[in-house]
């Protein structure tokens, strides 16, 4: 199977062209916003392919701005999911937001629906619909190829955005979570922008997002061994939601795992009270302390992330500092923010239900881990 993309359009849009070199039939999807329409054009020749259809996975002008020229100089016909019809019967207003020309339009002539199927030669396409970046949005999965083609629903390390006409972010996730994260896990995505990825490694960013979300989850711990690349996926993930709350983060790994090594929760312990502007004595015990932090932390959303506490915990996972113990405690009970620690061996807090959560990688394989870093 032949599988050229292309990168096309003002806005850098993923054109994918598939090709069966014994049929020599093709299939496009989101031939852009019509700039590059001549460069599909030449693949097609390239290859001595006949266009069989043109799919779209949702009705902005960066993926279907094309499909009118695209139609007008090979017949193929085009498919949209019908709930984005209002987004292409208004792609001069769209042409506005980004200043280019409004393209011509075409009718779509197959409502592309969830389930429906295509064949390029012998290999199968399926359309899963995928609300929530528009109403209309499609995925597209070609099992035999071990590919999935995910428009602008999910992208590596991100998901669509919700702010433009037709998006729903609750809708996406729901989308995200029950349609997309469900497949095989070395299933490869292609984005609509931007570098593939698999399922696999959005499957344990969608975990967090779905966490942090939740307005019952107070505490997630990641475990994984050393070098599976757990810090860089917190790393990552809570890079995207700067500016959605405070974020206090604290690493422990500086401080070393060997028995001669200074291992405590005191100089985390003495910054964040700083930080909190927290006026407490020096004499109080560790308790009171931890009192005195988790219930500033109380007052607003914060995200408080914990890297490394293993030099903190015994052989088993227990937590020998009693001062982070009992300020996890207090958090894992009542919390308005969220904590993330990432640890090589499991805090002895028990997940339960939404309130605590935990996520173990040790399963990815080390090229799974190296993506992350």
């Amino acid at each position: 199977m032949i599988h050229e993309i292309l990168i096309v359009g003002a806005l850098q849009c993923n054109c994918s062209i598939f090709g069966d070199e014994a049929t020599h039939e093709a299939i496009v999807i989101d031939p852009g916003d019509g700039l590059d329409v001549a460069r599909v054009l030449a693949v097609l020749k390239q290859h001595d392919l006949h266009l069989k259809a043109i799919v779209i996975t949702h009705a902005h002008i960066d993926h279907i701005g094309g499909a009118a020229k695209l139609k007008a100089a090979t017949g193929a016909p085009v498919y949209m999911n019908a709930a984005d019809q209002d987004l292409y019967d208004h792609l001069d207003m769209q042409a506005s937001w980004i200043g280019l020309p409004t393209p011509e339009t075409t009718a779509i002539d197959h409502p592309a629906r969830d389930g429906d199927t295509l064949l390029c030669g012998a290999t199968e396409l399926q359309l899963l619909h995928t609300p929530g970046h528009t109403q209309g949005s499609l995925c597209v999965l070609l099992p035999a190829e071990n590919k999935l083609l995910s428009g602008d629903t999910l992208f590596r390390d991100s998901i669509g955005r919700t702010d433009l006409p037709g998006g729903d972010s609750r809708q996406l996730l729901r989308s995200i979570h029950n349609r997309l994260l469900t497949l095989d896990e070395d299933l490869d995505v292609f984005p609509g922008h931007g570098p593939e990825t698999t399922i696999g490694r959005e499957k344990e960013l969608a975990f967090l997002d779905r966490a942090w979300a939740d307005p019952a989850t107070n505490f997630v711990q990641v475990i994984a061994a050393g070098g599976t690349g757990k810090t860089a996926l917190v790393d990552k993930w809570f890079r995207r939601h700067l500016g959605e709350a405070t974020v206090f983060g604290w690493s422990f790994y500086s401080q070393g795992s060997s028995p001669d090594r200074q291992t405590s929760s005191d100089p985390f312990c003495a910054e964040i009270v700083g930080w909190l502007h927290i006026d407490i004595a020096p004499t109080a015990s560790v308790y009171a302390k931890a009192e005195a932090v988790a219930r500033r932390l109380r007052e607003e959303r914060v995200l408080l992330l914990l890297d490394g506490v293993e030099p903190l915990q015994d052989t088993a996972g227990a937590m020998r500092d009693a001062w982070l113990k009992a300020l996890l405690l207090e958090l894992e009970t009542e919390n308005r923010g969220l904590v993330v620690c990432t640890t090589r061996a499991r805090i002895d807090i028990p997940d339960d239900g939404a309130r605590v959560l935990s996520i173990d990688l040790d399963d990815l394989t080390p090229e799974q881990g190296a993506e992350y870093l």
